[in-house]
């Protein structure tokens, strides 16, 4: 799993950073528009096709890696906080990487936990690609999830590692689409059992169950 990159911009483009690691590796990074003029020390921004010199200063950038069939694609932010949301929404039946990225370039996080908490449909519908449905979704799932400025405790009632562990878990092992959800979703049952008869349950523990029900 990629959690950061850090080095320094070799170029940027329509929606992307191509940075240049000390091992003489470049990666690719989505990300969304004020992320990437933040990080352009350039005063002349009229085109975001650019190329730089060795003088940019090294930048971090806090990156989800998401394995699809047809493709493996780093997306970067430049907060932990903005990387985390992201990987939530992934979360919601029905969003994925373009559609989270969207949303994340249309609002700051602020607005957007904001609207959830408000329910507000209607201005998260704005977002490309997302739709009424798409809002409502978010919305159902994740309002009352949200704490103020933080987040409490997500899907499967536990940290967002060990949501991702269990994630890349099982699309290490093949599990994709309403399958991966399936699973997901034992995954919720088997970590809320053990936690209400006080149980100590692990992501291990939880992973070796799931597996041998399927």
């Amino acid at each position: 799993m990629i959690v950061s990159v850090s080095g320094k911009i070799e170029s940027v483009g329509n929606g992307y950073i191509d940075i240049l690691v000390s091992s003489g590796i470049t990666y690719r990074v989505n990300s969304v528009s004020r992320f990437i003029n933040s990080v352009i020390i350039n005063d002349d921004k009229t085109s975001i096709e650019k190329s730089f010199e060795c003088d940019q200063p090294e930048i971090k950038v806090y990156t989800s890696y998401q394995v699809r069939e047809d493709s493996a694609t780093l997306y970067g932010f430049g907060t932990q906080e903005e990387r985390n949301f992201f990987e939530v929404l992934l979360s919601v039946s029905g969003v994925g990487p373009k559609t989270a990225l969207n949303i994340i370039e249309t609002y700051d996080l602020e607005t957007l936990f904001d609207l959830i908490k408000s329910a507000d449909y209607k201005t998260l519908s704005k977002v490309s690609g997302l739709g009424k449905k798409g809002s409502q979704k978010i919305v159902v799932e994740l309002q009352g999830k949200i704490g103020e400025g933080q987040f409490e405790e997500m899907k499967l009632g536990r940290t967002y590692d060990e949501y991702n562990e269990i994630r890349e878990a099982l699309e290490s092992l093949g599990y994709r689409g309403k399958e991966l959800e399936g699973m997901l979703d034992k995954a919720d049952k088997s970590f809320s059992a053990g936690d209400s008869d006080g149980e100590k349950v692990t992501v291990e523990s939880v992973l070796q169950k799931i597996l041998k029900e399927n």
